[in-house]
């Protein structure tokens, strides 16, 4: 089966079915539900990410408006034990992974450091990634570590959480561990360069990849920071809206 949207938001409204199959603990098609779920996520899984882990439509908003999902039905599988359980944990693992290697340095205008935007996907908070720690803390409890250091560092301290980001999903039990982040390609996004992590932080990330959903390619966009300073700004932007008037959509180098 299939959404008629695009596969994004198809995926992000259709992950509700495995939760609810596995509810149905009593139900005499259970095991047929849940194998077919099984198989339909094992597909969709691996039709929406890419090398290096990165997920198909890139962003806070759109990616996480579906990688969420990801998230919350990884509690089906890990109480139905379907027979590709480890392969999902693996591709949760590596979009989460790669998603901490994407976050900006610290915008000084928000006082936190954002997970990168592209297209119809604008930059912002990482509040999901508390999700991550619940979901990976019994298989991968080093990278839930590393979510709680993102979560803390891009979406928890300075900004007031959203009701559906509950504290139910933090595990006390895993202490925020900073990751080793450096550059990174990623062959359906770009590159991500990174230098001197810390208070002298430059980082650069150039738009370059076969990855497009329901937006414009934004392809040749690029943003540049440096030791603090947003030198070439990202754009919390979507549908062809932007805060900050003083900027383009994109950066973008031109020439002739």
């Amino acid at each position: 089966g299939t959404h008629h949207g695009n596969p994004n938001m198809g995926v992000a409204r259709q992950l509700d079915g495995p939760l609810l199959a596995a509810l149905l603990a009593d139900h005499p098609l259970h095991k047929a539900w849940c194998d077919y779920w099984a198989a339909w996520c094992d597909y969709k899984f691996g039709h929406m990410t890419s090398a290096g882990g990165d997920w198909f439509e890139h962003g806070a908003a759109y990616q996480m408006h579906a990688f969420s999902k990801v998230n919350r039905v990884m509690a089906a599988w890990e109480s139905t034990q379907p027979a590709n359980l480890n392969l999902f944990r693996k591709r949760l693992a590596a979009t989460w992974r790669a998603t901490i290697d994407q976050a900006t340095p610290v915008d000084p205008r928000v006082g936190a450091r954002l997970f990168m935007g592209i297209h119809n996907s604008p930059p912002g908070f990482v509040f999901e990634s508390l999700e991550g720690v619940g979901t990976l803390a019994p298989s991968n409890p080093e990278l839930a570590a590393n979510l709680k250091w993102l979560w803390q560092a891009a979406g928890a301290d300075n900004k007031n959480l959203r009701e559906d980001f509950h504290p139910l999903y933090d595990r006390p039990w895993i202490a925020a561990k900073e990751p080793a982040i450096g550059s990174q390609i990623y062959p359906g996004l770009g590159v991500v360069f990174r230098a001197h992590p810390g208070t002298d932080e430059s980082w650069m990330f150039l738009r370059g990849g076969y990855h497009w959903s329901h937006a414009y390619p934004d392809e040749g966009n690029f943003n540049f920071v440096s030791r603090g300073s947003v030198l070439v700004p990202w754009q919390p932007y979507q549908y062809y809206w932007a805060d900050y008037k003083d900027f383009s959509l994109f950066n973008t180098v031109r020439l002739g």
